[in-house]
């Protein structure tokens, strides 16, 4: 099992941007995307990120995972979307030029939008990620932070959990598959157990330390940041409209 560690994919820049900035304009850029109904935006986005992402030396293997859903999709659009002219016949498969079109354009936004979500990750804290959402209830920005906090914690102790496990045979291919899941079952159980009990710990000692139910997150919102978000709305509003109005997609996946 791999521990999940938000850290390695952080990499400090040159360029100093207010992370509540970047976070909400990630946010609205993976609306606007995927309002988008012509390819040419998305595409110019695509090859934009893609310098990014090889700027920054992120592991292209975080791409993966996600990429295998999108396939999924990519092939389903494929073969089912009836419109256009048919471009190759077998049997009951079918691809036609609505089809590949329709295809391309959703793979496509699904790269962007992993693409930003990586380069956000990549250089933002998780810290100033949380910060940009202090607009919302107190309770939700503070579960938020704490979860984020302790994932990598949850992650390792896991990880502790089944090589001891794995060590003492309670996963060999020996054993009939009921009782490798039912070993399985009894580890997610010791976890939960575990991880409550960190959460008593860890409220205990909060409280110790002078907590009274508020975490102090981040600074309110000055008119810097605020025209600097309305910059990238309106920004986007303007891609929306001319992708509308101008670039007439071909076809369109109602």
């Amino acid at each position: 099992m791999e521990v999940v560690k938000f850290d390695d994919l952080y990499r400090e820049t040159r360029v100093k941007i207010d992370g509540r900035v970047k976070t909400l304009s990630v946010f609205i850029l993976l609306f606007t995307v995927t309002a988008m109904r012509d390819i040419y935006i998305p595409l110019a986005l695509l090859a934009v990120l893609t310098v990014f992402v090889l700027w920054l030396r992120i592991p292209l293997k975080k791409l993966l995972y996600p990429l295998y859903v999108a396939s999924v999709v990519f092939a389903v659009i494929l073969f089912t979307v009836p419109y256009g002219k048919t471009i190759w016949h077998w049997w009951v498969l079918r691809i036609t030029q609505g089809s590949l079109y329709l295809a391309m354009l959703i793979l496509v936004k699904v790269l962007v939008c992993i693409s930003l979500l990586l380069v956000l990750v990549s250089t933002t804290k998780m810290y100033d990620i949380v910060s940009a959402f202090t607009w919302l209830p107190d309770e939700v920005v503070e579960i938020t932070l704490l979860m984020l906090r302790y994932i990598e914690t949850l992650s390792h102790t896991s990880t502790r959990l089944h090589m001891a496990a794995r060590a003492r045979g309670a996963f060999s291919k020996k054993l009939p598959f009921y009782k490798r899941i039912s070993n399985l079952g009894s580890l997610a159980g010791v976890l939960i157990l575990r991880a409550m009990d960190r959460a008593e710990r860890v409220y205990m000692s909060m409280v110790a330390r002078g907590y009274k139910g508020k975490l102090v997150v981040s600074k309110k919102f000055d008119m810097k940041i605020i025209l600097q978000i309305l910059v990238v709305l309106v920004l986007c509003v303007i891609a929306v409209y001319v992708d509308r109005f101008f670039l007439r997609a071909p076809y369109v996946l109602s």
